[in-house]
């Protein structure tokens, strides 16, 4: 580690790989008071009727 040349962001990269349970890097993302987080999926339908325009 402390030869010239050494890369330091290669080496991280490679233990990481090597072992990742141990020292991958993570990102808890959790809601309110480390609950579920809330998503509110919605959508809606339009029927759309065919371009009476496009008849000639």
């Amino acid at each position: 580690m402390v030869a010239p040349g050494f890369n330091a962001a290669i080496w991280k990269k490679s233990v990481e790989a090597r072992f990742r349970d141990d020292y991958t890097e993570r990102q808890e993302i959790t809601g309110v008071q480390g609950g579920p987080i809330r998503t509110d999926n919605r959508f809606e339908i339009v029927l759309v009727p065919p371009d009476k325009g496009n008849e000639g």
